[in-house]
């Protein structure tokens, strides 16, 4: 079998531990190879390449595409580069696979869909929860009919404070330009489970959304120790006193080992003005199907976990997580489903936990890129417009919330059916 050729654009935390480590590893590397890597931070690219087997490091991307002339360019960058990097990447003649979101506005979906059009080129979405076996097991359940038709949907997702859920604060992703708040850069990952359990896409969004505890107005600025937040923990004056300190810094080669090259570090404060995104969220979304779904995300809870249901035609499905907090928590539903029919007593699905990245996703989907083989029953091959299907609830959703909640409808904020572009 020929090698397939890829090229990273991207030298981030994502870009480095799922592709680059995993593809140019013994158990692939006679199946592909990594033959370029860009970043516009040159330290970042270099420490992945001397991770990995000296990848050549490229100084534009340019200069990347066209020297290293590879089948697929993997996009890793700040999400709002995901749109602009894929198109160049398409017009140069490689087929694109981005991690998600895919982009962080309708108009980017729209210039995303239009070059795949052009070019012909394919654009691939990495989805590993649809690789996760638990997540994969709700999808068995509801496509053999286990509950009857879908009819409605509730679905919440809970980022631990403190946490996973303040990271957010501290990175570029606390602006909207950046990343498209929570509704994109991580809901984006909850919407394309709904539409994939519903088999549906999104017909009309609505939403709310609010900023309470971060930001030049957060109500946990009185947490700082003191009048004036600083700008990152690593230097902060109130690094003994703020509650919510934390050493991002001390063993991090990736970032704080090359701030010199653009000022970029992962500690940045979470009271800074430039905060913008969302801490908490609610929606309402209804599918060209008809199903109704309640989607919430909420960055300051006291543990880390999801729970879904699904209200059927022959009864309800339960499943979800908690994957972070208190020791009495942790093991709440990770193993089993629980699927309640009319008349019945709750029948609890057992499903075997996989302790490997991501619930066992990463590698699954890993090997589907790099040898997309065999049937696939379930759909777990994500396509360019199942991507976009997930973008756009989350992008109407940011855009509902600026109008106050005003019910927006999909084809025509995209200006075109979105099925048409298959």
């Amino acid at each position: 079998m020929e090698k397939k050729r890829f090229c990273i654009v991207g030298a981030s935390s994502r870009g480095y531990g799922m592709y680059a480590l995993n593809l140019t590893s013994e158990k692939y590397r006679n199946m592909c190879e990594v033959v370029g890597i860009y970043d516009c931070n040159p330290g970042r690219s270099r420490l992945v390449s001397s991770s990995c087997g000296n990848i050549p490091v490229y100084e534009t991307f340019y200069e990347m595409i066209h020297e290293a002339k590879p089948d697929a360019v993997i996009v890793t960058t700040m999400d709002s580069f995901h749109a602009e990097y894929a198109i160049k990447a398409m017009e140069a003649g490689c087929d694109a696979i981005i991690e998600k979101p895919m982009c962080i506005t309708v108009d980017q979906v729209r210039d995303l869909l239009d070059a795949r059009e052009r070019t012909g080129k394919n654009i691939t979405m990495t989805f590993n929860m649809r690789y996760m076996p638990y997540k994969l097991k709700v999808k068995e359940l509801l496509q053999s009919g286990a509950i009857g038709d879908v009819e409605n949907v509730t679905f919440e997702w809970n980022l631990i404070y403190n946490g996973h859920g303040t990271s957010y604060f501290r990175r570029w992703h606390g602006k909207l330009a950046n990343s498209g708040g929570l509704l994109l850069t991580k809901a984006t990952h909850h919407f394309d489970l709904a539409n994939w359990y519903v088999n549906s896409y999104p017909a009309k969004v609505s939403a709310f959304g609010k900023l309470d505890r971060y930001g030049a107005k957060g109500t946990d600025r009185s947490k700082i120790g003191g009048d004036t937040p600083g700008t990152h923990c690593h230097n902060c004056p109130h690094a003994n006193t703020c509650a919510l300190y934390k050493d991002l810094v001390s063993n991090d080669r990736m970032y704080m080992a090359n701030k010199k090259y653009d000022g970029y570090t992962t500690d940045a404060c979470l009271f800074r003005k430039e905060i913008d995104i969302y801490d908490s969220a609610s929606l309402n979304v209804l599918y060209e199907n008809g199903v109704t779904m309640t989607y919430a995300i909420n960055a300051n809870a006291p543990f880390e976990g999801w729970r879904i249901a699904f209200t059927g035609t022959k009864g309800r499905l339960e499943a979800g997580e908690v994957l972070d907090g208190h020791g009495d928590l942790i093991s709440y539903g990770r193993d089993s489903i629980r699927v309640i029919r009319y008349g019945e007593a709750p029948e609890d699905i057992p499903v075997q936990s996989f302790g490997d990245a991501h619930g066992g996703g990463d590698e699954r989907l890993i090997e589907d890129l790099i040898n997309p083989t065999g049937e696939d029953p379930f759909c777990k091959r994500a396509t360019v417009i199942d991507g976009a299907a997930s973008v756009l609830i989350g992008a109407l959703a940011n855009e509902s919330i600026a109008q106050g909640g005003t019910v927006l409808n999909v084809t025509e904020r995209l200006g075109r059916d979105l099925r048409s572009y298959r």
